[in-house]
């Protein structure tokens, strides 16, 4: 029987180029011989002249009258010749890439689950040969049922059940109910499982389901959980919000039991600063979202116990820490440690790594004291990084490389989760990994130490800028000046308030203190920024293959300025083009501009101009965003095509050495190449007893010109 939620989702198959304006609204068709009427849409010639013929002068879009002028027959039709390139070039474009136009949407999901897939399966040949778990040890546990849950009368949050079937690669198989689908989705995405929540999210646009794009751009907007941020498919997703998402959305804007709408209009309510109505003061999210950012502390609680009475998981992490801090009600450590640990069970990542500091770090207060339990910290790092927090898996990464806190040093261990945290495009985690490929052991590698690290100073990550900053104060520093002048690089290149600029400052204000060194900072100071460090092409190993693919995402933000696109008159890419009665076409902020310098006549034709002979182009609008979709698909096949090869390459690689029997230690090809000129970041690392994997070093480097390494900070650093 058809739910009545699943009776008002439109039947007919969504066409994005219909969407995107660039079908006739007549004919339905893609435009062949595009004109724009002063409605503002566009239409095939042929078939609005055949409807003013039969003397219906409408609007076909908005069932308006349209204008006739005098001493015409019919209403203006100006022809659009930039949008027959467009259509055109989009024509050749998609079929390079063996696409067809109308399934633009389908195939970018469908390439984003393989992509998923692929690194997946890299990650895993990443760590073949690295162990998994810590040893086993006990571990004590504490009820999350206790006196303040009583009290409260909460009852804790169900386990959500699993309506998808999934393979090793978490490729979604099969699909139970859509509803069903998106509601698991958005479950995981609560409890910041974005990893888990990602291909549910992409299996369930590829059915149409509405209010899926405003959850995945909110992802790759924040990251974490198991995803890389990446603000170029945040991007990517907001124009299919608007171009795809918002008739829909429209339509089943007062469904309340629709979890991707409520989703919608949470965000949209957010963003108009509306106050908590219908139907969102039943929707628990949207209780935690007022409370956390739009109520006082005595408010917030309120709103945060009438969505954990919901059993809303996020909402017990939220009363927990309103325990732990004492905003809205009494400090109680113990009453936080129940509500946190509730959340916990059920996977909410920012409650797991609350209990993870707690034990760590202990807690002290004027009437309750928890004493440091590196064990249990570690069993919630352990929880949480599994779950794909980033800052677990570094602070994992950490712990076991330098042994500290009493850990024992498991350099396996500490490679392990510095691959989970870089494949997920983690700077620091990348850092830290190459820290593990530089401290003694088997896997000691001290190329590949020198290139991720390299990559991860160029990346801005905070440990190598500590680091740059403590090699200035080594006396084996070949170039104290240029660790200075990469230092004033951060200082000057990155945003004032961002941690990398902060961090370089304050260490150009330490150093300011001696002379010799003052004398240096003063000299770099007035000189242009040099360039960060960069290291050659490294033939492909699978941990240096992960970098190659933040190299090819990082050209998302790149848009072609392809001739149709761009506006005469300011020569860059158009934004707000405006049409007028001659078929010209341009950017709305440059023709104001030069209309506002009394040139009232057509940039191009010279004929006379006024406001009512300018039209909004909607149709080369939608043109305009529909370019990103087709540039996001592009450097997607490339993606694509990289993955897939390394795949295939580092399999037949690992099933040849399981044949022949030998180590499955990574080595660096002998072909491996590297700048003849090492960065001066590159320190002397400390000498020690060679091990196996020193001699490993040794037997490589006769064949290499000799070079310093970059060494890792120390722990008090």
């Amino acid at each position: 029987m058809e739910t009545p939620t699943e009776s008002k989702i439109p039947q007919k198959k969504s066409n994005i180029l219909e969407a995107f304006k660039l079908t006739c609204p007549l004919t339905g068709e893609l435009m062949e011989n595009p004109v724009t009427a002063v409605d503002r849409f566009s239409y095939e010639e042929k078939a609005i002249r055949q409807r003013f013929q039969q003397g219906d002068f409408t609007s076909p879009t908005t069932r308006k009258a349209l204008p006739i002028p005098e001493n015409m027959p019919e209403p203006i039709l100006a022809k659009n010749h930039i949008l027959k390139q467009a259509i055109e070039y989009f024509k050749a474009e998609f079929a390079k890439l063996g696409i067809n136009p109308e399934d633009a949407d389908q195939a970018w999901l469908d390439q984003e689950l393989h992509i998923f897939d692929f690194k997946q399966q890299l990650l895993n040949q990443c760590c073949h040969h690295l162990p998994t778990k810590a040893e086993p040890s006990d571990h004590k546990k504490l009820s999350s049922t206790g006196s303040a849950l009583r009290t409260m009368k909460i009852v804790p949050p169900s386990i959500p059940q699993v309506l998808v079937a999934e393979s090793k690669e978490t490729e979604v198989k099969t699909v139970f109910n859509p509803q069903d689908l998106m509601r698991q989705a958005v479950a995981y995405y609560h409890l910041g499982q974005f990893s888990k929540s990602l291909p549910l999210l992409l299996q369930a646009a590829k059915l149409r389901q509405p209010g899926v794009y405003s959850i995945l751009a909110n992802i790759y907007s924040r990251g974490g959980g198991g995803v890389a941020q990446d603000q170029a498919k945040a991007n990517l997703y907001s124009v299919f919000i608007t171009y795809m998402d918002t008739p829909t959305f429209r339509m089943l804007e007062k469904d309340a039991k629709n979890p991707g709408i409520l989703e919608s209009l949470t965000a949209a309510h957010f963003r108009l600063n509306l106050p908590l109505n219908e139907p969102l003061q039943d929707y628990p999210s949207a209780l935690v979202k007022y409370g956390k950012e739009r109520c006082s502390a005595a408010e917030a609680w309120s709103y945060f116990k009438q969505a954990a009475q919901q059993s809303f998981t996020p909402a017990y992490y939220e009363i927990g820490m309103c325990y732990l801090k004492g905003t809205g009600t009494h400090q109680d450590i113990h009453g936080a440690i129940q509500f946190l640990q509730s959340a916990a069970e059920k996977g909410h990542i920012l409650a797991i790594l609350q209990l993870a500091e707690i034990y760590e770090n202990g807690y002290k207060d004027k009437f309750d004291e928890i004493v440091p339990d590196m064990q249990l910290a570690i069993k919630h790092y352990t929880q949480a990084a599994e779950l794909g927090s980033e800052v677990a898996q570094l602070r994992l990464c950490k712990l076991y490389c330098w042994g500290d806190k009493g850990q024992k040093s498991n350099i396996p261990l500490a490679m392990y989760w510095g691959f989970q945290g870089f494949a997920q495009g983690d700077v620091e985690c990348q850092f830290m990994l190459g820290g593990c490929y530089r401290m003694p052991s088997p896997y000691k590698n001290t190329d590949k130490a020198d290139y991720l690290q390299e990559q991860a100073l160029h990346k801005g990550s905070t440990i190598a800028i500590n680091s740059l900053e403590l090699s200035c104060y080594k006396p084996e520093n070949p170039d104290v000046t240029k660790s200075i002048s990469l230092l004033n690089t951060f200082a000057k290149t990155y945003p004032e308030k961002s941690q990398q600029a902060q961090i370089a400052s304050r260490a150009l204000n330490l150093l300011a203190i001696n002379p010799e060194f003052a004398q240096i900072i003063a000299s770099v100071a007035s000189a242009a920024p040099v360039g960060l460090p960069h290291s050659e092409e490294h033939q492909q190993s699978p941990d240096l293959a992960l970098i190659e693919d933040e190299k090819n995402k990082r050209a998302l933000n790149y848009i072609p300025n392809v001739d149709w696109a761009t506006c005469p008159i300011s020569l860059q890419l158009m934004r707000s083009p405006l049409i007028n009665f001659y078929g010209q076409t341009f950017d709305s902020p440059a023709l104001e501009k030069w209309l506002g310098t009394g040139n009232w006549t057509c940039p191009k034709t010279r004929k006379p101009l006024s406001d009512e002979m300018l039209i909004t182009d909607l149709s080369l609008k939608g043109a305009l965003a529909f370019l990103t979709v087709l540039t996001a698909l592009q450097q997607q096949a490339v993606i694509v095509k990289t993955l897939e090869t390394q795949v295939q390459k580092t399999q037949k690689n690992i099933s040849e050495e399981k044949k022949a029997g030998c180590s499955l230690i990574p080595i660096p090809n002998k072909n491996t190449t590297r700048a003849a000129t090492p960065s001066p970041v590159i320190l002397a690392s400390q000498s020690s007893k060679k091990s196996q994997g020193d001699d490993l070093s040794d037997s490589l480097s006769k064949e290499k010109p000799e070079k310093t390494s970059l060494s890792l900070p120390s722990r008090n650093s």
